[in-house]
This record gives structure tokens, C-alpha cells and sequence, in this order.
């Protein structure tokens, strides 16, 4: 394969995906090193918590069944506190 035809090649695909990273994954990696960022600059868990809420909230209007949407935003705006209530109750 000549140099020119090595650039124009397409992706080849690694067990049904392909190498190149797409949309989701760069949010994901956005995601890790935002929370990498926080814990590095000594954020608390309810400020990373907080600061996570606006991105659930823009994953539930992703979700077309209207029961099911409202119920992931009540679940993304509850509160820390009852975020560790709830927690706390299942271990």
C-alpha cells in the first residue's frame, strides 16, 4: 500500500468497533478526567456530586418515554444528602 493509500484507509474494525474514538467514548473520557481533576484539586465527594447533576440532567432529556425521563430527573435532582442517605441504607 503506497503512502497516499495509507491515509485514506478505513478504519478497521476491532471485534464489531472501530479504533476511532467515538462521540460517546470522548464524553466519557471527559467525564474520567473531569473527576480525576476534581479529586486532584481536593474537591469533596458532595462537590463532585453537585457538579455531576447539570450532566444528568441532560442525560435524562435523552430519553424518549416520557415516565421514565421524569423519573431519571428526580432522581438527578435529589439532593446530596439523600444521595448518602440512600446509600448508606444499601450496604
Amino acid at each position: 500500500m503506497g503512502h497516499l493509500e495509507a491515509r485514506h484507509a478505513k478504519p478497521v474494525p476491532l471485534a464489531g468497533r472501530h479504533l476511532a474514538l467515538t462521540a460517546p467514548s470522548r464524553v466519557q473520557h471527559l467525564r474520567l478526567l473531569v473527576l480525576a481533576a476534581s479529586l486532584a484539586a481536593g474537591c469533596s465527594s458532595e462537590q463532585i456530586y453537585n457538579s455531576a447533576q447539570g450532566w444528568r440532567r441532560s442525560e435524562c432529556y435523552k430519553i424518549f418515554d416520557l415516565a421514565q425521563r421524569d423519573r431519571c430527573l428526580v432522581d438527578a435532582d435529589r439532593p446530596y444528602d439523600a444521595y448518602r442517605a440512600g446509600a448508606g441504607a444499601s450496604r
